[in-house]
């Protein structure tokens, strides 16, 4: 209600009609309507993906989306989910954990199709995705430039729910222990994993669960904060991408006195390629990240930034100086569209 009370307006919603075992959530502008829409990951069932109309009520069209199911039309074990432009299309992407044995999916956002629907075609085997993931299973899951070269990069959390053999009979007490994994966004529609068993983080056998990214020493890159099951928490420290040049945002609408949720930035490089990210702190798996925007540069500068603000207009923000973090808020900037 904006008043620091709630309503509930579920059946109002329609949200009601579709049950699932879900276990992640993110919302993000799936079809670019300037309304927020839900996706919902289910546990061997078919995933949702509550379109918003308005405002109004949501309706479930993941199986006209194509993001019910995997390519072979089989419901998976989702936990993890990960929204993002990992393409750099503008537009939102998929993509989601899996248990040991089914692939991880990668979702990728082709834009609209009739009536105003999304449409997304699996593409984790194109991605290069999948067969590394089968021994696997993912739950935590975020995308992040670790090496600021522009592109949005994978981390994810690994850790069994059932006994893994070979680790019991070597007397394990615990033993549901696999290891993390990180892959680079190649930039092309591919990605590598760049984690290997002689990196003293990535070699670490263990239960993770949730993991969250944030800036935590303010030095320019992101930060990942894991959290692991019958074990500690980790703070993995980015000493990578301070190496480039970047630059940083926190977007806020002073109206409500809070980061601008959902708000969208288009930054455009030197080079002429237009990055894309959104204000969130959802996804993943039970875990929440710092609502700060981190956009690598390589080793280039940018042109010109917009912000497309929720509900509102569409400005552009100029005098910004690379590597360092900066403040916008809504209404400061110079009106490019007008809501």
């Amino acid at each position: 209600r904006g008043d620091g009370t709630f309503e509930e307006v579920t059946f109002q919603s329609h949200l009601a009609r579709a049950y699932g075992p879900g276990l992640g959530v993110a919302i993000a502008d799936f079809n670019l309507d300037g309304w927020p829409d839900i996706y919902v990951a289910n546990d061997g069932k078919e995933n949702q993906m509550w379109i918003n109309h308005q405002g109004q009520y949501f309706q479930n069209q993941a199986i006209l989306a194509g993001t019910a199911v995997n390519s072979e039309g089989l419901a998976e074990a989702s936990m993890g989910v990960n929204v993002a432009d990992f393409d750099g299309d503008g537009d939102e992407d998929l993509f989601m954990t899996h248990l040991t044995r089914e692939t991880n999916t990668f979702y990728r956002n082709q834009g609209q199709a009739a009536y105003g629907l999304p449409l997304f075609e699996d593409q984790t085997r194109i991605t290069g995705l999948a067969a590394s993931s089968i021994p696997y299973t993912g739950f935590g899951t975020v995308d992040f430039d670790f090496d600021n070269d522009g592109w949005l990069d994978l981390f994810i959390a690994n850790g069994h729910v059932g006994i893994i053999q070979e680790l019991a009979e070597k007397g394990d007490p615990f033993p549901l222990k696999q290891k993390n994994q990180l892959f680079r966004n190649l930039g092309d529609g591919h990605f590598i994993q760049v984690s290997s068993s002689e990196d003293p983080v990535f070699s670490l056998m263990e239960v993770s669960r949730g993991v969250a990214k944030g800036d935590l020493d303010n030095d320019g890159d992101e930060d990942l904060l894991l959290c692991n099951n019958n074990g500690p928490a980790r703070i993995l420290q980015n000493e990578v991408g301070q190496n480039q040049n970047w630059i940083g945002f926190r977007l806020i609408d002073p109206e409500f006195k809070r980061d601008a949720l959902g708000a969208r930035i288009a930054l455009l490089r030197s080079d002429g390629v237009t990055l894309w990210r959104r204000v969130h702190v959802d996804g993943s798996y039970c875990s929440a990240h710092d609502p700060r925007i981190t956009i690598g540069l390589g080793n280039k500068g940018f042109q010109k930034l917009l912000v497309y603000w929720p509900g509102g207009p569409v400005e552009e923000f100029v005098d910004l100086k690379i590597n360092r973090y900066h403040i916008l808020n809504k209404g400061s900037g110079n009106t490019i569209k007008s809501p």
